[in-house]
């Protein structure tokens, strides 16, 4: 989905793990 997309992309771009993004938005 969009959504998945964006956030494998999102880790990408911030270089951390997927895991701790799923739990905390990158936002915050």
């Amino acid at each position: 989905s969009m959504s998945y997309r964006k956030i494998t992309w999102d880790h990408i771009n911030a270089g951390t793990s997927g895991a701790d993004d799923w739990r905390k938005p990158i936002e915050a």
